[in-house]
């Protein structure tokens, strides 16, 4: 799921990360849109099948990562392997009016 602006793409979640070229990047394409174009992700929730293609994104294309600050602690203590992981960039937080 992913929103097309003038600023860039906004993706919602990553996916799992031996499913992002095919699915991320040639699903984009498929769609006519550009993967470099990728500006946000924003990751709903700290588990490796909603961030595991954060890295290839964040890495290929410099796509900021958006988690709150309690899924990156989560995150951090999952057994997935570092190099697998997205670098901390960006902590989602809830303004309240």
């Amino acid at each position: 799921m992913g929103d097309n602006t003038s600023e860039g793409i906004i993706l919602i979640d990553s996916l799992l990360r031996l499913l992002r070229r095919r699915t991320i990047a040639n699903g984009l394409k498929k769609l006519s849109l550009d993967p470099a174009r990728v500006k946000y992700v924003l990751v709903i929730h700290g588990h490796g099948d909603h961030y595991l293609g954060s890295k290839f994104l964040q890495d290929r294309y410099g796509a900021h990562i958006i988690l709150s600050q309690a899924d990156w602690d989560l995150m951090a203590k999952d057994r997935t392997a570092a190099q697998l992981k997205p670098r901390k960039d960006m902590v989602a937080t809830m303004v309240r009016s």
